[in-house]
C-alpha cells in the first residue's frame, strides 16, 4: 500500500479565515491612536485565531501498511492495523448535507473520521483498507461487528 496523507477537506478555506483574521489584528494592534484595550482584543484575537486555525491546518492522517497515524497540534497517535478490534461505518443524510463517517475502535481508544473535516471521496478510500486489513466492520445500526463477507 502507498502511504497517502489526508488532510482537512476545508484547509483552504480555514487558511484564508486565518489570513483574514491576522490581517485585521495586526491592522488594529499597529493602528496609531489605539486605545490599550483594543491592543489586548487584537493579541487576544491573534492568540485566539492562531490555535482556532492551527487546530485545523495541522491535522493530518497518514494511512500506510502498518496503519493509521493522526498528527494535530497537540501531538502524534498512531494506530496499527493490528491494534484495532473493530470499525463501525456512519451515514446520515439530512437535506442538503450527507456525512459519511468510520469510527475506528481500539482497546484503549477511539478514533472518529467523519466527512464534516476529511473529503468524502478520502473516508470511502480508508473503508476499502479498512476492508483489506481484514478488520471487523459493522453499520451504525449494528449491535455487534462481525467481519464482512
Amino acid at each position: 500500500m502507498t502511504p497517502r496523507t489526508l488532510r482537512c477537506a476545508n484547509f483552504h478555506f480555514y487558511l484564508g479565515i486565518v489570513l483574514l483574521v491576522l490581517g485585521a489584528c495586526t491592522y488594529a494592534l499597529l493602528r496609531q491612536q489605539s486605545e490599550p484595550w483594543q491592543a489586548i482584543a487584537a493579541v487576544g484575537g491573534i492568540i485566539v485565531t492562531l490555535l482556532w486555525g492551527g487546530s485545523y491546518l495541522a491535522l493530518r492522517y497518514t494511512v500506510d501498511a502498518e496503519g493509521i497515524t493522526r498528527r494535530t497540534l497537540a501531538g502524534t497517535r498512531r494506530i496499527r492495523w493490528a491494534e484495532l478490534t473493530g470499525a463501525r461505518l456512519e451515514h446520515k443524510q439530512t437535506p442538503g448535507v450527507e456525512y459519511k463517517g468510520i469510527i475506528l475502535q481500539t482497546p484503549g481508544a477511539t478514533l472518529c473520521l467523519g466527512s464534516d473535516l476529511l473529503d468524502p471521496d478520502d473516508i470511502d478510500a480508508l473503508l476499502e483498507d479498512i476492508r483489506n486489513a481484514g478488520i471487523p466492520l459493522c453499520a451504525e445500526a449494528a449491535e455487534d461487528c462481525a467481519p464482512e463477507k
